[in-house]
């Protein structure tokens, strides 16, 4: 989309050119509506304390372009455990909102504007708010809270916004400067890249409950016909070993169901994840965070490994019975 510049003409109905600023302040003044531009940003950033305070740096050298009449800053922080704190200017979110013990799930940094624009008699009301998601808080606060299947499904399903910006204004040339400043400045933030393997990973874990299945089904073909054979010497015997064969395999799939079910889970939940960085809690959850995928794959290994025994048990205990 093309930028409407501040110095943008409209031709009226008598043939005269007009500003559109003149024209957006006189809807403005006639209507009292406000508008609105969204974005949201799908990243996995890591955002600490310094990054944020650099976005209130550009924020206020992008207000100095104009002549601001009144502003205010509001800074919530939402921490793991569902409580919420509000700050009333960056200054004290700085000095008093860096030393919590417990993680951070959401901060929501608000500023109000009153903008006088060069060719307008009276400052408009602009609004920019910038969200940041820390997902590795979210997960935390599912631990504590032990959340429901459900609530976590709709997470890691539904919920792929890392970030947003909200932005209510007047004069849509200011809108997009703001936008352009969050934009770039969210762009320069650390992400956190899935490596190649990490990646085959995810993509292979909708496969994970029929390579479990299998696994468990192979297992107890295998042990069946090792513990079976050399009791088959006619066709009754024949008729009993595969009735023992079949009822060992059912066994063992029925065991290995549950399993792959909670192996894929393991794997497609791995990350990577946002993170809101604002203390000793949140560098916990990071470090924490960093051996995920080893016990991920520690998992999946499990898995198999049980899919194999659950084969072994079953045609061990069908054959003791059978016998």
């Amino acid at each position: 989309m093309t930028d409407i510049k501040d110095n943008a003409e409209v031709v009226t109905g008598t043939g005269r050119s007009v500003s559109i600023q003149v024209v957006q302040d006189v809807y403005n003044s006639l209507t009292s509506k406000i508008e609105h531009i969204s974005q949201l940003f799908f990243d996995h950033h890591r955002t600490d304390a310094h990054a944020i305070a650099n976005l209130h740096r550009i924020i206020e050298q992008t207000l100095e372009q104009y002549t601001c009449e009144a502003s205010g800053c509001t800074v919530a922080v939402r921490y793991s455990n569902s409580q919420v704190e509000r700050f009333s200017s960056m200054e004290r979110f700085m000095a008093q909102g860096l030393n919590r013990n417990i993680s951070t799930e959401n901060v929501e940094i608000d500023y109000d504007f009153l903008i006088l624009l060069p060719k307008t008699k009276e400052a408009k009301p602009y609004n920019v708010s910038v969200g940041l998601r820390s997902t590795l808080g979210v997960v935390n606060r599912f631990r504590i809270k032990d959340a429901t299947e459900g609530e976590k499904n709709i997470f890691y399903e539904l919920e792929t916004g890392t970030a947003r910006a909200d932005i209510q204004y007047v004069d849509l040339a200011v809108a997009r400067n703001f936008e352009a400043q969050i934009e770039d400045w969210f762009s320069g933030l650390p992400k956190s890249r899935q490596s190649a393997f990490g990646h085959l990973t995810k993509v292979l874990a909708p496969a994970t409950p029929v390579v479990v299945k299998a696994l468990a089904a192979s297992a107890s073909c295998y042990f069946s016909f090792a513990f079976l054979s050399d009791s088959v010497s006619d066709s009754h015997s024949l008729f009993t070993a595969c009735l023992i064969s079949f009822a060992a395999i059912s066994a063992s799939l029925a065991a290995a169901s549950p399993l792959s079910v909670w192996a894929k889970k393991a794997i497609s939940r791995s990350g990577p994840y946002s993170l809101v960085c604002l203390s000793e809690a949140d560098k916990a959850l990071e470090k924490m965070q960093r051996n995920n995928m080893f016990i991920v794959w520690v998992k999946f290994i499990f898995a198999g490994a049980a899919s194999v025994l659950f084969g072994l048990t079953a045609n061990y205990l069908a054959a003791k019975i059978g016998i």
